[in-house]
């Protein structure tokens, strides 16, 4: 039974269509701001805990006698990024022995050779050309940003 009040094209309710697309239309906008909201916040506490990382690893007798290495995935590699560049501020380069970075969302511009003469044996980034999650997640938020765990 068709409802008097309902328009119809290529058999289905516009009105129904209608409402359902506005939803996901809208459903959508909210997703990328809460996204791009949370995106931003774990950005920027991931810069605040590599400062306070190499505060901790250069202010504190915790490791003293004890060579550290670091290893981080994802947005992990930005907290490890901001030690690096945090230690290279503070002129210790004697520090941290090696760094690990897995699927990292830092940009591969922000390696130079400066912040990798903060650690004395081996930088290394393993990733995949294959990261669709990676590249697309990073594509919806920052455009200009090429990841060392996609290249």
């Amino acid at each position: 039974m068709i409802a008097a009040n309902s328009v119809y094209f290529l058999g289905l309710e516009f009105g129904a269509a209608y409402r359902f697309l506005s939803l996901a239309i809208t459903g959508l906008s909210s997703y990328k701001t809460i996204k791009k909201d949370v995106w931003s916040t774990t950005f920027e506490e991931s810069i605040i805990t590599g400062v306070y990382l190499a505060h901790l690893i250069a202010d504190t007798d915790i490791f003293k006698n004890y060579s550290v290495s670091l290893a981080g995935f994802s947005l992990g590699t930005m907290v490890i990024i901001n030690c690096l560049w945090e230690l290279q501020r503070m002129k210790r380069f004697d520090l941290i022995y090696d760094c690990l970075f897995l699927g990292g969302v830092v940009d591969i511009s922000d390696f130079g050779k400066e912040t990798i003469d903060v650690v004395t044996n081996n930088v290394m980034s393993t990733y995949s050309k294959k990261d669709l999650i990676l590249r697309m997640l990073l594509k919806t938020v920052d455009f200009g940003v090429e990841p060392i765990g996609v290249s």
